[in-house]
């Protein structure tokens, strides 16, 4: 099977906080909304100003901030981080072996005799190189915050375009410049011709998606720190050294085996990614040999970074698309609803009434309002995602297809039908892309802190009872299915941090104006004038993330009880005080 090995490389697709240095004021961190919101309660926009200070997990849960926000200041830097080393690799590839070849009619794998190139052509390649490498070091450390924004930035996004407009440009006079043979109709452009092609393409787009979020610091739509977490930074490394394992490899195949360059590279990626196609093999007893560290300590490898991806990537994209999702539909059903006579239109249809005789029932209808709210933004998720997921697989398939039959037909390869094509990318696809399933148990409905009791909670107790509380928090973060307290474990919660859903106290109705001198805050309110309800943007049910309700508790548990504890030792020093104070009078 001919299979051009240049054009398969990029259908495998490839790998794409500074933790906060200062401690945010706690105020600030807990009133996350506006003072006064329009109506009282529809926000759905947040000032850039305030987007751009906030930290990568507090901008992931961000409801009010838009997606493109979200995309140019985090998913573009992870993708320029990943991708880029991808195109200075491809850019190796296109210098490692001569551009024309005189196709073999007798090789199964397409090989032959190399046409040397002109010289020029090599050191421009070379110069080109050069450029992206200085550019993925500048970003590297700008990842690794080495570098300051205005430093690295436009060394990165400038090196980029002239690498990307130096390879397409090579790419464009090859055929006047370089021409193939006239009197030779077994000469073709070899796979280093179209490694050129695919490290200009892939520069310009990354240059062109870091120019998108250097624009955004510009205007000010958020700071000049990239919005990644320490792991997500540490993607592009894990990247880098992937494919210098896969660069290294490949070389020691070809010494060892004696093929070209390319072809080795290429047969360490089939193998890597487990598909083995068996154009390639191994025929030597050294060959046999490395297979073994070598298949074993790549696979690990691609493994590790496939995780990274899901969880660093995927996971937390999909969280902010649930997130954005809770708020859209919260902001519709009061919307459609008549909020100032209580009444809530769930999807547009299903009319709920959170008016309640007394006001722990009217707290409690809220919040199976919110919860179904939340089902429906879930429900609506899964929908995307699973709509993305079949695009995605019909595009890569498809024009995949498209793309594999012309080139077997154009450069010299076999005479594919589309219907072959169809059938070799659809196996390759399905070798690389089997996610493996969860099991998810029905939700668990027992009693989340054993007996649930509403009474007062004694005062000498309260940092014993929060402790305990806190660590039943950190024993469903373990659970396998995301715990969802109920309304009477909420309460108790509520109840330890100091607020009583059966008074109105701090409670407000959305929809309604915001009593005067009130301000709108999380459900932990550190004075009278601050007001929450549950289906406000202040609500702790406004996330679909996994685990992000016990999260909230144990957050907040720990806030309260450092500030409890604070006040009993200020309380003991001064009680100490006094009494000293007492016997030196004596």
């Amino acid at each position: 099977m001919k299979v051009k090995k240049w054009l398969f490389l990029p259908f495998l697709g490839g790998g794409s906080d500074r933790d906060r240095g200062q401690r945010r004021d706690r105020s600030r961190s807990r009133s996350r909304r506006p003072s006064r919101p329009e109506n009282g309660a529809l926000v759905k926009h947040e000032s850039a100003d305030a987007f751009a200070n906030k930290g990568e997990e507090e901008l992931v849960q961000d409801y009010n901030a838009p997606i493109r926000w979200y995309m140019l200041a985090t998913l573009f830097p992870l993708i320029a981080g990943t991708f880029g080393p991808m195109a200075s690799m491809f850019n190796i590839c296109a210098i490692a072996i001569p551009w024309r070849l005189i196709v073999d009619p007798d090789s199964p794998q397409s090989q032959g005799e190399h046409i040397n190139d002109p010289r020029w052509l090599v050191a421009v390649n070379i110069v080109s190189l050069f450029i992206a490498i200085l550019a993925n070091v500048a970003l590297l450390g700008q990842m690794t915050n080495g570098l300051r924004f205005n430093v690295a930035s436009p060394v990165t996004i400038v090196g980029w375009y002239i690498s990307g407009f130096i390879d397409i440009a090579l790419a464009a006079v090859a055929p006047s410049q370089v021409p193939l043979p006239a009197d030779n109709a077994l000469a073709t452009y070899s796979q280093a011709y179209y490694y050129c092609i695919f490290s200009g393409a892939i520069y310009v787009l990354l240059s062109i998606m870091l120019s998108c979020t250097a624009w955004g610091v510009w205007i000010g739509n958020y700071s000049s720190e990239f919005k990644l977490s320490l792991a997500q930074r540490s993607l592009m490394l894990q990247t880098i050294l992937f494919l210098a394992y896969v660069l290294a490899a490949g070389g020691v195949y070809a010494r060892v085996e004696g093929w070209d360059f390319l072809n080795s590279v290429y047969y360490i990626i089939v193998t890597l990614f487990t598909i083995g196609f068996g154009d390639f093999s191994p025929e030597t007893h050294t060959g046999r040999s490395l297979y073994f560290p070598m298949s074993v300590g790549g696979i690990i490898f691609v493994g590790l970074i496939i995780a990274n991806i899901r969880s660093l990537v995927l996971e937390s994209t999909s969280v902010k698309v649930s997130t954005r999702l809770v708020e859209r539909m919260r902001y519709k059903s009061i919307k459609a609803g008549s909020p100032e006579d209580g009444i809530v239109k769930v999807r547009g249809v299903l009319h709920r009434d959170t008016n309640a005789p007394t006001e722990l029932a009217r707290r409690e209808k809220e919040f199976e309002v919110m919860r179904e709210i939340q089902a429906a933004a879930a429900h609506n998720n899964r929908m995307i995602a699973l709509s993305m997921a079949t695009m995605a697989f019909m595009i890569l398939w498809f024009i995949g297809s498209v793309c594999f039959w012309q080139a077997e037909k154009a450069v010299g390869g076999n005479n594919w039908s589309y219907f072959e094509a169809l059938y070799f990318t659809y196996t390759a696809q399905l070798t690389i892309d089997i996610e493996t399933g969860r099991v998810v148990p029905a939700e668990i409905t027992d009693t989340a802190f054993g007996h649930v009791r509403l009474g007062t909670v004694e005062e000498a107790y309260k940092p014993f009872l929060m402790l305990q509380a806190a660590r039943k928090a950190i024993e469903h973060l373990d659970e396998e299915s995301p715990r969802k307290y109920t309304f009477q474990e909420w309460s108790w919660i509520l109840k330890l941090l100091g607020e009583d859903e059966a008074t109105e106290e701090n409670h407000r109705r959305v929809g309604q104006p915001v009593p005067e001198n009130a301000e709108v805050a999380t459900p932990v309110c550190l004075s009278p004038h601050q007001v929450w309800s549950w289906m406000g943007q202040e609500s702790p049910l406004m996330s679909l993330e996994e685990g992000s309700e016990p999260k909230w508790v144990l957050k907040r548990l720990m806030e309260v009880l450092e500030l409890e504890l604070k006040r009993r030792g200020d309380l003991h020093v001064a009680q100490e005080a006094d009494i000293t104070s007492k016997e030196s009078d004596r």
